[in-house]
């Protein structure tokens, strides 16, 4: 292996994933700092609530893109016999650039569209396989962050799925389940509000909650009116 043009495309990826574009498009389109708004994460849930579906849509796919040039970048320039060892380099670099951003104070997203792009590079069939299962969590419970964590969570048994059916490098599976762990962790804090029953659902607006209002004790309104 060339170990250094794999520095070489670590140190590429972290900037490719650093490009902070829920930022950009946000002050681009509407003036809006996404940090400022919601969760403060950058990525295209926050975009949906914060900036409207069509900007979220278009963070979405930049940052798919970005994961995929990563996975592309290192199957271009390695042999195959090394390619599965260089897409996890580079996938974790620009998953860790566009987490931990250089250009926005080391802040971003939650990495699941970035992922899914690495992924989709790899193996549209392994995308196919967690989609069976993530997009019913999706319309069922309308929660994205549950599909992302189901999603990244089933990432490594995808990629063993595709291995079984296509010939996939099975050696991918260490991408999958170093990326869909990376996820998962950055997903701690949704994690908590879903076992609260606090989590924001899909097509809500940043600043809204699923919590319910405590019931008004009626002693200390009698008497608060005496």
């Amino acid at each position: 292996m060339d170990w250094l043009t794999l520095f070489g495309l670590a140190f590429l990826s972290y900037f490719i994933g650093a490009f902070p574009t829920g930022v950009v498009l946000g002050k681009l389109f509407k003036g809006v700092d996404l940090r400022q708004h919601g969760s403060g994460k950058t990525g295209a849930t926050n975009s949906l609530r914060t900036l409207g579906w069509q900007i979220s849509l278009l963070v979405f796919l930049i940052d798919m893109g970005k994961g995929a040039v990563s996975v592309w970048l290192a199957q271009l320039l390695f042999a195959p016999e090394y390619q599965p060892w260089a897409v996890l380099v580079t996938a974790v670099l620009c998953m860790l650039g566009h987490d931990y951003s250089i250009f926005i104070g080391f802040s971003g997203g939650r990495g699941a569209a970035s992922g899914l792009g690495e992924l989709l590079a790899v193996s549209p069939l392994a995308v196919l396989f967690i989609t069976l299962f993530g997009l019913p969590a999706l319309l069922i419970t309308r929660y994205v962050s549950l599909a992302s964590i189901l999603g990244s969570a089933l990432a490594p048994v995808g990629i063993l799925f595709a291995s079984y059916i296509t010939g996939l490098d099975w050696r991918y599976l260490f991408f999958a389940a170093a990326a869909g762990g990376m996820i998962i962790i950055k997903h701690a804090d949704n994690i908590q509000r879903l076992l609260n029953g606090t989590e924001r659902k899909l097509g809500q607006k940043a600043g809204t909650s699923n919590s319910k209002p405590a019931p008004s004790n009626s002693k200390e309104k009698q008497s608060a009116t005496k």
